[in-house]
Parts: C-alpha cells; structure tokens; sequence
C-alpha cells in the first residue's frame, strides 16, 4: 500500500515540500497529476506577521474546491503515514480528504489532498487581507520547476483574485505552522 498527498500550493515547490517532510525527496517520489472535478482558488485564510507592516494581518493562501467540468494540475508525492501526520499538522485549517476515487491506483494506494475548513476561508466582505507575494514566487517557482507546460497549465487552472499582495518576508503566527517553512 502507499500514500500520496496531491500537492497544489507550495508543496509544489520542492524545497517546500522537503522542508514541510524533513527529508529528501527523490525524483521518483513524485510524478504530475491532474484533479478532476475540482479547481484551485484563492480562499484559505491564516494570520501571519508581515515584516514590511511591522504587524498581524490576515493572509490569503492558495485552496481547492469542487466544481463540475473542472480539474487543476498539481503533484503526486509519495509518503509515509507518519508524515502524512506531520501534513496535517502544517496545513491545520486545512480538511484533509481522500480523493484516491480520482486517480487510476493500485487498490490499497491512497492519495490525499486538503482543502480549507469554512471557517477558514475569506468571506467577500473582510477587509484587511493580502496575499504574500512571496508565496506566489514559491509555488511559482515550483510550477517552473516542473516545466513551462506545467506552468502555462498552473495558471489557466488556477483562479485569478482580486485581493492584493503585500510584498516582502512574512511568516505564520502560529508556531506550529512556522516549524514547516
């Protein structure tokens, strides 16, 4: 039997992803894949320190939900149970789900992704909310690493925000989160 986790964020970005495990990933471990009936949006909330605010704000991260005739690119890494745990730990506002039905496996394989508690999500109406520029160039970068098609592929299934960015280094409130960056 084994485990994945669909990556859609910055677990695309390998080093993300190595830090977030505490170990190296080997070229073997992760293969492209494709999620259908859903796509990946800007909705997943979590306090973080901006340093060029000198303070807390809310900050925007990337998330998935179900929608018909839709599907998003993303990567398949292959993990132990154990680190599976240690995911879950990171991505706290974060469902983690089973979607093993959506991909063509082995039968005892499982592949997991997350996708944000609605308390956790922006609502319309907050004001106060930016999304980390610096995110954008982690899973940007991580895209790029997995080739320009993939890229190109990142950005058509990924759904524009009209929040804005705020530039500059920022980290997570939350210690427990921090330890994974």
């Amino acid at each position: 039997m084994s485990t994945y986790i669909f990556a859609y964020g910055s677990l695309l970005n390998r080093t993300s992803a190595e830090n977030a495990l505490k170990r190296t990933l080997k070229p073997e471990e992760m293969r492209i894949a494709k999620l259908p009936g859903f796509t990946r949006v800007w909705r997943a909330k979590e306090l973080l320190w901006f340093d060029s605010l000198a303070a807390q704000k809310t900050g925007i991260f990337l998330d998935i939900e179900p929608r018909a005739n839709s599907y998003l690119n993303g990567l398949m890494i292959a993990i132990s149970e154990q680190e599976l745990a240690q995911i879950k730990l990171r991505e706290k506002n974060y469902d983690c789900i089973d979607i093993s039905g959506h991909f063509k496996l082995m039968t005892d394989d499982h592949v997991h992704t997350f996708i944000s508690r609605d308390e956790n999500r922006v609502k319309s109406e907050e004001a106060d909310v930016y999304i980390p520029a610096e995110y954008i160039k982690l899973v940007e970068s991580g895209c790029l690493s997995l080739g320009s098609d993939f890229y190109r592929e990142y950005l058509a299934t990924t759904e524009n925000s009209l929040l804005p960015e705020m530039t500059g280094t920022y980290r997570f409130v939350d210690p427990v989160q921090a330890k994974f960056i």
